[in-house]
């Protein structure tokens, strides 16, 4: 019977975190972890959708056979 690892465990994970004071809140900020070490960290919502989608053309142009696309 194999174990469930915990989230910090696995290989890939992204931390959220908002940091709030008595009367305010900050935007998110994001992390991501790749194998147990931090990568990227404090990046914002709209740099995480761009990194997504950059890293979503990539592989669409590669499963089309790697043709260049603008």
């Amino acid at each position: 019977m194999s174990r469930i690892k915990s989230i910090t465990q696995k290989d890939i994970y992204v931390q959220a975190e908002r940091l709030c004071t008595g009367t305010e809140t900050s935007e998110y900020k994001y992390c991501l972890a790749y194998y147990g070490n931090y990568v990227m960290c404090d990046i914002s919502a709209e740099d995480a959708r761009e990194i997504i989608a950059c890293l979503q053309h990539a592989l669409d142009v590669n499963e089309k056979g790697g043709q260049n696309e603008k």
